[in-house]
């Protein structure tokens, strides 16, 4: 039994002397390795002005050298040398590329772990030469236990003759204005970067070609969230192909001579406010013929609540000696109860003490707008009529600021969307602000919006009109409104809470030159 015991003890002291060698030998630590993520095998690449170069170099028992050398006469001319000693660098000017590769604050000497950012040193190839050429950064890096790794990165720089500005042709197709994208297709030649922007903006948008060669233009979007806690989108400016602007185009950093003027979009009807006559509308006894905002031999685009009982809700403003001047006029007045000034694109009917809004017109968008745009003023005080019983405005009292509001919708409805006003009852109330679908109204999708409110005290004037730009969000970045549904809602109103019969009687609105922004 002494025996066995001591031979155990001699064979467990064996074991446990070969395993402290060999955990302290350094051949068990694996040495260094150098990798490229987006370029596992090293394959040269054709330079970009937007490439991505990202090495890593792992090495386990630490680095203990590391050197670059550059076969590149071009970059060699702007460095002076052709090696980069990484823990040593022969100049304070070297050791700021370093730093500029590696990042502030890297050490080298001794890291296990090191991470290479190249992509702001390569595309200096392509102000220091015009010729075609491969320039290739060789990396040798040695750690601790004499173990080493090596890898080459060539980056080809291509041939100003076989893809300069000089000869490389352009041309813009499949342009499609609403969803704001176009393919541009490059002949005679090839090139490491392109780039496009909006004539006279200062900016140029990059592009990566596609798998077939061609260069994709589309917008890009930002997304945040409305008041009603809805997701909406922006298109990102300079990005994307829009209506009657003229884009320009750079190759391989020159602006060549092509340019792209894209179609204008579209007009929206009696945007000018020049075309008026009148209509019969009903009233207390009878009915009466009142100002209607469009011109008679046209297709009706706008209504408002005037009839035969509120006959100046919107007219057309006229100068001291009756000469009309072609500008809508929207004035809220007391009848004991509140009728607000109003106009919007839809139809409107009167019976009984009872207004019905229809809103929403067909029409047939050419074009992606970015905002509506208009001239206004305004006149806002407090509220100083409130509906007396039944659908009541919580939280709204005499004395409060009044608002008027201007909104835009562009939408995918089947049918108009009915708001009725009786003495006590409104149904129908709406914003566009309250969601795509279901929260706001069912008659179809709202695809995008855009509002503005003005809230008292307002004091303008009638001949003091302003520009408004009023930029549209987007629920829907894909979606348009399909052929022959209602497409479009428009509305100006003196009162926020008009349709509730609650608001301040004395406000005013004018509004002239509706147009699309692109």
């Amino acid at each position: 039994m002494k025996r066995f015991l001591t031979v155990f003890a001699i064979a467990a002291s064996a074991i446990f002397a070969l395993t402290s060698c060999q955990e302290d030998n350094p051949q068990n630590v694996d040495g260094p390795v150098i990798t490229w993520a987006s370029n596992p095998n090293f394959e040269p690449q054709d330079i970009t002005n937007d490439m991505d170069v990202k090495i890593s170099v792992s090495a386990p028992a630490g680095i203990s050298t590391f050197v670059v050398t550059i076969t590149s006469d071009a970059l060699e001319g702007l460095l002076g040398t052709n090696t980069i000693d990484f823990i040593n660098p022969a100049s304070a000017e070297l050791g700021a590329i370093v730093t500029m590769i590696l990042g502030e604050g890297a050490s080298v000497e001794g890291a296990t772990e090191l991470n290479l950012d190249l992509s702001n040193m390569i595309p200096l190839i392509l102000g220091a030469t015009t010729e075609e050429s491969d320039h290739v950064f060789s990396l040798a890096v040695s750690d601790a236990n004499g173990k080493s790794a090596t890898a080459e990165c060539t980056f080809h720089r291509l041939a100003e003759n076989g893809g300069s500005s000089e000869n490389v042709q352009l041309e813009l197709s499949d342009v499609d204005l609403w969803k704001n994208t176009a393919v541009l297709t490059l002949t005679g030649g090839e090139a490491a970067s392109v780039a496009y922007r909006e004539q006279g903006t200062e900016t140029w948008i990059s592009l990566t070609a596609g798998t077939d060669g061609t260069y994709a233009i589309a917008p890009e979007w930002t997304k945040d969230t409305n008041a009603g806690g809805h997701d909406v989108y922006t298109p990102t400016a300079g990005t994307g192909i829009w209506a009657g602007k003229t884009y320009e185009f750079q190759v391989d950093g020159n602006a060549v001579e092509y340019t792209y003027t894209a179609a204008d979009g579209d007009v929206i009807p009696n945007g000018d406010m020049s075309g008026w006559s009148t209509v019969s509308r009903n009233g207390l006894v009878g009915s009466a013929d009142v100002a209607y905002p469009n011109a008679a031999d046209a297709e009706a685009f706008w209504d408002c609540g005037n009839n035969g009982v509120t006959t100046t809700l919107c007219t057309n403003l006229t100068d001291e000696d009756g000469t009309a001047l072609n500008v809508a006029a929207l004035a809220s007045t007391n009848m004991f109860v509140l009728a607000a000034g109003n106009l919007y694109t839809g139809d409107f009917q009167y019976a009984s003490f009872t207004g019905t809004a229809s809103f929403g017109k067909k029409y047939s968008f050419t074009a992606r707008p970015r905002a509506l745009g208009l001239k206004y003023s305004a006149v806002v005080g407090n509220v100083d009529l409130l509906r007396s019983s039944g659908d009541l405005v919580e939280g709204v009292a005499k004395g409060d600021p009044d608002r008027a509001r201007i909104y835009v919708a562009i939408v995918d409805w089947t049918v108009q969307h009915v708001v009725e006003s009786g003495m006590t009852t409104t149904t129908g109330s709406w914003d566009p602000a309250n969601g795509m679908t279901q929260e706001a109204v069912t008659e179809g999708n709202i695809i995008g919006y855009g509002s503005f409110e003005m809230t008292a005290p307002v004091t303008g004037t009638a001949d003091d009109l302003k520009d408004l730009t009023i930029d549209i969000v987007w629920y829907d970045t894909d979606a348009q409104p399909q052929e022959g549904n209602y497409s479009v809602v428009i509305s100006c109103a003196c009162n926020y809470y008009g349709d509730f019969f609650t608001g301040c009687s004395t406000n005013k609105l004018w509004v002239d030159d509706f147009a699309w922004v692109y």
